[in-house]
């Protein structure tokens, strides 16, 4: 769960944008707790109410409560049985997630045995693939695990095995363990040619399409953990939380000064994981 560092909202534009969009741009176009990039779906769950906002009203004052989230932990939140908000973890508290051991959520990549199933949940297919696992490292992290299905609703914790019906599979029902764990790999493969990139003079290249990589995957926790090879903090600060280039007076957005526009302008080329903490230094 990518550590986020929430921005305060000016009083001059509380009401005059979506909650989503305020989300967006200050955190980029990620679910705020599976890191899944959003297409044209998303929802704004707020922490406070345990509830998802209907229609995009808000109220001003829960700002500080919003998340985005995807289809998948939409669905899987609205599935769950009710439950004190206040039990969960959220992304902008501090130690969500760190590579110096006081992480509360833990990633890691291993191999799962995956079963599809036919209609009559009889199994089909049994194939071990490797699959990034979210383990959770306290009594919160694990509810927020279960409570939007983290590890997928396919991923049984006892056997540590994938069982999928065939349909779910065929229809991309919830691919967030396979884009996570593509991401992994990626990322594993890209760190090592950071460092082979010193000897030949090309890391800014290479460190450039790793920043920009990750930006289009999302699954930033996936990503900076496979990364860990680098042990340069700044290096990794360089792909991982800042901004390609800095915001100039240039920036403007309707409603917001300069230096508050800085902190609300989305995702992209220039900035691909906004608002995020920094956690290697």
């Amino acid at each position: 769960m990518r550590p986020l560092l929430r921005p305060p909202l000016p009083d001059q534009v509380r009401g005059r944008y979506t909650a989503a969009s305020l989300l967006m741009s200050a955190f980029g176009h990620f679910c705020a707790f599976c890191e899944r990039p959003l297409p044209d779906q998303h929802w704004v769950w707020n922490a406070r109410t345990g509830t998802c906002l209907d229609r995009e009203s808000y109220d001003v004052d829960d700002w500080s409560h919003l998340y985005l989230l995807d289809h998948n932990c939409h669905q899987a939140q609205q599935a769950s049985s009710a439950i004190d908000p206040g039990t969960l973890l959220l992304p902008t508290e501090e130690n969500v997630f760190d590579l110096h051991g006081e992480s509360q959520l833990h990633y890691s990549l291993q191999p799962l045995l995956r079963t599809l199933l036919d209609d009559d949940a009889r199994p089909v297919t049994h194939e071990l693939v490797p699959s990034v696992l979210i383990n959770g490292r306290s009594a919160r992290a694990l509810a927020t695990i279960d409570y939007f299905k983290l590890n997928t609703r396919y991923y049984d914790d006892e056997t540590q095995t994938l069982r999928i019906p065939w349909q779910d599979h065929l229809s991309l029902e919830d691919r967030r363990m396979e884009q996570r764990t593509r991401t992994w790999l990626e990322a594993e493969a890209l760190a090592k040619r950071v460092l082979r990139s010193f000897s030949y003079g090309l890391e800014s290249v290479v460190i450039e399409q790793f920043r920009q990589m990750a930006g289009l995957s999302g699954y930033w926790s996936a990503a900076a953990t496979a990364a860990a090879r680098m042990r340069d903090p700044g290096l990794r600060r360089r792909i991982f939380v800042d901004a390609a280039e800095s915001a100039g007076r240039d920036v403007f957005i309707e409603g917001f000064n300069p230096g508050e526009s800085a902190l609300f302008r989305g995702s992209g080329p220039h900035h691909t994981f906004p608002g995020t903490r920094n956690v290697f230094e």
